[in-house]
């Protein structure tokens, strides 16, 4: 068996929105900044260019939300169910999930598999992924991006559970099938 791609939903609210606009106020920092340092120069010149540095910090530690956005997916390969994400990667076997199955949530009306608490994870509009505490307390692995249909699996022998947005819930619950 080859590697079959999970194609996951896509968020009416974007990501990539959320970290544009973080981008957007960043940047608009920096040249409000620029702008009075023009127009009023310091008394002390080792201002500028230690403004500009953080500017340039601020700017590069932008680059792993962009990562966190855009490397989500989902596959399966060797009959293992493997999740990336840009905070992590998680690999589960498929007969560790058979034995609970595959359930189809709404995570509007099940509250108890909201996640809660980040453990190793990216939080914005539209997109959880990484490890998360569950409101039920199980320590969960997630790539949600939609909360109307989120697939819920637990793995028999590793105590983790899973909550996966997948555009097609169907096609995993068949590759689950022994």
């Amino acid at each position: 068996m080859g590697r079959i791609e999970l194609a996951l939903q896509t968020s009416g609210r974007k990501p990539v929105v959320s970290a544009s606009l973080i981008v957007a106020f960043v940047a608009l920092g920096a040249i409000g900044l620029v702008f009075g340092v023009w127009r009023h120069p310091p008394a002390d010149a080792t201002v500028v260019p230690l403004t500009i540095g953080f500017f340039a910090i601020m700017g590069l530690s932008l680059f792993p939300i962009f990562r966190i956005v855009s490397r989500r997916h989902v596959f399966v390969e060797d009959g293992e169910l493997v999740m990336v994400t840009g905070v992590g990667t998680k690999k589960l076997a498929l007969a560790h999930l058979r034995a609970r199955g595959i359930e189809v949530v709404d995570l509007r009306q099940r509250r108890e598999f909201v996640p809660r608490m980040r453990l190793w994870a990216a939080s914005m509009p539209g997109l959880n992924a990484g490890w998360f505490t569950l409101r039920n307390g199980e320590k969960a692995f997630c790539i949600v991006t939609e909360q109307n249909r989120v697939s819920y699996l637990r793995s028999a022998t590793d105590n983790v559970s899973v909550l996966l947005s997948l555009e097609n819930p169907e096609r995993l619950k068949a590759l689950l099938q022994p």
